[in-house]
């Protein structure tokens, strides 16, 4: 019997091994149609498109390069970068940048498109933010996040798979999101926007911010041209 592999890593080879280590040549015109056919899948796989129902917005290249950038900078001696429902920079890291020897990259993501770019790809609800494997568990180094949704309950629900994932508490984090959600972020991820903007391949209209939960100076540092972020008001006693 012919053994299979996931796309993301199948051969361009006329030759499939069968289990007593044989090969298997197919006729022309088999081989061929088995071509034609990854070819196509490599072309799919290379070319996605966002889907506007799943509120995806990608990343432009620039911007993606950045953020994978900034994250291999915190690792030289290695870890984890988990990535959650940040598709187009695993993409990016996969096709264009592969992480330095000793860097491994996770990629927490609902759209299961993206299990063919690399076996970094789990699948990810943020309806159910304890639903991640186990060995992810307190194993990243650092994080980066763009929730789909402007709001505070979507926001939780990603702090709260963060929190588990982290490997130390203060495990550097980027959160993408809204300018409207920056009350939200500073109060809850105790996160602020730097100068940084992340840009998107379909322009949009809502203002993105990068916040960060660190000064970081290659993305300009925390942008002080923005007023501070009100704290959260204490209740008053009963």
């Amino acid at each position: 019997q012919v053994s299979t592999q996931s796309t993301w890593e199948a051969k361009r080879d006329p030759h499939f091994w069968m289990e007593d280590d044989e090969p298997l040549t197919l006729p022309p015109d088999s081989l061929a149609l088995v071509q034609a056919i990854l070819a196509e899948r490599e072309e799919n796989r290379k070319n996605l498109q966002e889907d506007w129902g799943l509120s995806q917005f990608w990343y432009d290249t620039e911007t993606c390069k950045r953020l994978a950038e900034e994250a291999f900078s915190h690792l030289p001696n290695g870890g984890r970068v988990c990535l959650l429902a940040a598709p187009s920079v695993y993409r990016y890291i996969m096709q264009s940048s592969p992480p330095p020897p000793g860097v491994e990259v996770s990629l927490l993501e609902y759209d299961e498109r993206f299990a063919e770019i690399g076996a970094g790809f789990v699948r990810y609800d943020f309806r159910e933010p304890t639903n991640v494997p186990r060995d992810l568990l307190g194993a990243c180094d650092f994080l980066i996040a763009d929730p789909p949704y402007l709001n505070e309950e979507c926001l939780a629900a990603f702090l709260h798979t963060i929190s588990l994932l982290k490997r130390q508490p203060d495990s550097p984090l980027l959160i993408c999101t809204g300018a409207v959600m920056k009350e939200p972020v500073h109060r809850l991820a105790h996160a602020q926007p730097v100068v940084f903007r992340p840009q998107h391949s379909s322009k949009l209209g809502n203002e993105f911010f990068c916040y960060a939960s660190y000064p970081s100076e290659s993305l300009g540092g925390w942008d002080s041209a923005l007023p501070a972020a009100a704290a959260a008001t204490p209740a008053a006693p009963a």
